[in-house]
């Protein structure tokens, strides 16, 4: 399904919008309280939206930007709020291409003003912790709660360094922020030594369905995800427009084309397969130690094995998320740190 983005700011909402977006929401979560929905909503700045052909809402994150000042400096932050996709839709690329545009704007804006519009100015930065001051340019961050897999695996997408993490302590610089931001947020209901956002009564949760373990990488039409074991995570249907290989989902691995033009296969065995060579090169195994041999990867898929380390950590991390609960996740918003999918989409190329 094809699908248009857009990034609205919230007066540009229309009424019929806002009501579409929350029986969308309802669709995919028990415990929803329209009220708070709405309530919610007011507090953000904009909503990324994902439209289909006939103008219908199957998509949306809410978003909120202000200034903190935490530990003598100040610091922009970006908060996405409410976030669904509806699993029709999964696989779609246009939840990562709207989020590009999200993140190129930001970044613009700090490169244009130091990061400080007239809408802050006139807030007096907003209140949460915030100063007015100079315009010179000041640090950026994504700051995500994730109630699910999915929005937890769009970190390792675009970040290269993120926390909470699998393979990497939270450093206590970021520890600190993540404390602040929690408590600034959630008062009480942030609790640090987790990391988790636990609302008592309990919040809105995802429904059952959506919650299986194995679900995080496939869309509705039964596209794998080539992402467990792998540091990015990006899905195969992703990484092929990207043209990276298929067969050990690095980049830096044996091209599509170089595939194509041999008329080669990784796990045919076939005489006509991938040279010895050209396999230890690109950091594959042949498991059963012939020429020709399926490479342990292949195997492990077609038995249904899954390794995503991502994944597998946000379960460890967040185990009640069934229940409702957020973990809570930053990430800073920098040219040294994006990766360069965003450049990707940004420009069409995928």
């Amino acid at each position: 399904m094809k699908l248009r983005e857009m990034i609205k700011s919230l007066s540009d909402i229309t009424a019929a919008e806002r009501e579409e977006m929350f029986l969308l929401f309802l669709s995919h979560y028990d415990n929803v309280r329209k009220e708070k929905f709405y309530g919610d909503l007011e507090e953000k700045e904009g909503v990324l939206l994902l439209y289909d052909d006939r103008g219908k809402i199957r998509g949306f994150s809410t978003y909120r930007s202000f200034i903190i000042l935490f530990e003598k400096q100040k610091i922009r932050i970006i908060f996405s709020g409410d976030t669904i996709v509806d699993r029709n839709c999964w696989g779609s690329l246009s939840p990562l291409r709207v989020l590009a545009m999200l993140f190129h704007k930001f970044l613009k804006r700090n490169e244009i003003d130091g990061g400080i519009d007239d809408n802050d100015r006139d807030k007096g930065i907003n209140g949460n912790g915030g100063v007015n001051g100079d315009e010179q340019q000041i640090p950026c961050y994504w700051f995500l709660i994730s109630k699910g897999v999915r929005t937890y695996l769009l970190l390792p997408v675009f970040f290269k360094r993120f926390y909470p993490c699998y393979n990497e302590e939270t450093p206590e610089y970021e520890k600190k922020l993540m404390d602040y931001l929690g408590n600034l947020k959630f008062g009480g209901f942030y609790h640090g030594d987790e990391g988790i956002i636990r609302v008592e009564p309990p919040a809105d949760r995802l429904k059952p369905e959506f919650c299986e373990r194995g679900d995080e990488g496939r869309a509705d039409k039964g596209e794998e995800d080539e992402g467990e074991g792998e540091k990015s995570g990006i899905s195969v249907h992703i990484r092929e427009k990207m043209k990276e290989t298929v067969s050990d989902g690095k980049k830096g691995g044996i091209p599509v084309h170089i595939r194509e033009r041999s008329g080669e296969t990784v796990s045919d065995g076939k005489k006509g397969g991938i040279p010895v060579h050209i396999r230890e090169r690109s950091g594959e195994t042949v498991s059963d130690g012939k020429k020709g041999g399926i490479p342990d990867h292949i195997r492990e898929r077609k038995s249904g094995k899954r390794k995503n380390p991502h994944a597998d950590f946000f379960y460890l991390k967040n185990p009640g998320y069934t229940e409702g609960d957020e973990l809570l996740c930053i990430a800073r918003l920098s040219e040294n740190n994006l990766t360069d999918i965003r450049v990707k989409f940004l420009s069409n190329k995928i």
